[in-house]
């Protein structure tokens, strides 16, 4: 939902503004309601973290065999 955000279309608008349903599956489910039944005293910059391009994005192994993700400079 991050990502729609970012994208506009030709007049400006994001395309997440333009979204008339949400539907998901399993743990994206926890975000959807979250997002849906947002107040409206929280803004969109409030409630999302800041985007980043997934070219930004990197997979690290952790020793325990987790993964974490970071943001390459």
């Amino acid at each position: 939902m991050n990502g729609l955000r970012q994208l506009v279309d030709a007049d400006g608008t994001a395309l997440l503004d333009r979204v008339r349903y949400i539907s998901s599956v399993s743990g994206g489910s926890w975000a959807s309601v979250l997002y849906t039944y947002l107040p409206d005293s929280i803004s969109d910059d409030e409630f999302f973290t800041p985007y980043y391009a997934p070219s930004k994005l990197a997979l690290d192994s952790q020793p325990a065999g987790g993964m974490n993700v970071s943001v390459m400079p």
